[in-house]
């Protein structure tokens, strides 16, 4: 009988030592994650300028990292491409001029998400942290490479926007690119100017 107590208390050690390893390992776990995020958001304020840490908060929760960070950039190209819920050939073409022209390569991790966004559009979660992002640059910048940056950027809408040509060629932009296009130059646009 004592010889079957000690197998049990001992195969009960056994067991409270592997919970306490399990337990200890998602801590680790949990500890490893928390610092890479926390590692991700200061990368990424150092290569952005922004300090809003509710924005880099978001950036770095939505996978954003410097690799990305080209990408989702380009956000509101890929907005006014899948604005009217459809992205024509010609549409797809000018974005990929435009990544192309942003040294943005495939096999890099940017070139990959844009791949997948041509598939199917980003989602309003991506828009939305786009949206905070640019507002945190609007903040952050100098007024005029802001200016710079909304007229570069409008005018790169634009051009994917005219792409498809319109019906019959006119109103080559539909009212649903028009409203992406006015709601980028309000998000970039400071109060004063």
């Amino acid at each position: 009988m004592p010889f079957e107590r000690d197998m049990f208390r001992e195969r009960e050690r056994g067991l409270e030592n592997e919970f306490f390893y399990r337990v200890d390992q998602e801590l680790l776990k949990k500890l490893r994650e928390q610092i890479q995020a926390r590692e991700r958001k200061q990368r990424l304020a150092e290569v952005t300028g922004i300090k809003d840490d509710a924005v880099l908060e978001e950036l770095a929760n939505l996978g954003i990292t410097e690799e990305s960070l080209l990408a989702f950039q380009l956000v509101p190209l890929l907005k006014i491409a899948w604005a009217d819920r459809v992205m024509d050939m010609r549409e797809r073409e000018a974005l990929l001029q435009a990544v192309e022209a942003e040294g943005i390569r495939p096999g890099t991790p940017a070139y990959e998400l844009i791949t997948q966004w041509l598939q199917r559009p980003p989602g309003e979660q991506l828009w939305s942290a786009w949206k905070k992002y640019a507002e945190a640059l609007r903040d952050a910048l100098p007024q005029e490479q802001l200016k710079w940056l909304r007229d570069d950027l409008v005018s790169r809408m634009q051009s994917i926007a005219e792409a498809a040509g319109g019906f019959l060629g006119l109103n080559a932009v539909s009212m649903a690119e028009q409203a992406v296009i006015d709601e980028v130059t309000q998000v970039l646009t400071t109060q004063s100017g």
